[in-house]
C-alpha cells in the first residue's frame, strides 16, 4: 500500500489544489487538480493501480497514459521522500 509520510509532510486543500509542505526540506509547494485528485488517495493509503484507475476514470484518460502520469507523481514524492510504501 502507498501512502503519504505522516512525519515528512503538512497539506492542505485549497481550491481544488493540494498546498503542501515538505517538513524536512522546509519547502512549501503545490500540486494542481489532477495531482490532488491523487493526493487524497494518497493520504488514505491506496495502489498505483487504483490511482491510475481513478485518474482515468476522472479526467477521461487511456489506461497507458494514466499509469505513466502516475508512476511519475509518484517518483517525484519517493524523491522528496515523501511517500511510504507499505
Amino acid at each position: 500500500m502507498l501512502t503519504l509520510q505522516p512525519d515528512a509532510v503538512q497539506w492542505h486543500l485549497v481550491e481544488g489544489e493540494v498546498m503542501a509542505l515538505d517538513v524536512v526540506r522546509r519547502e512549501y509547494f503545490s500540486v494542481n487538480g489532477s495531482g490532488a485528485l491523487l493526493w487524497r488517495l494518497l493520504a488514505e493509503g491506496t495502489s498505483d493501480v487504483l490511482l491510475a484507475r481513478e485518474l482515468s476514470r476522472e479526467y477521461g484518460l487511456a489506461e497507458a497514459t494514466a499509469e505513466a502520469d502516475v508512476a511519475d507523481f509518484l517518483a517525484v514524492l519517493r524523491e522528496r521522500r515523501l511517500l511510504a510504501d507499505t
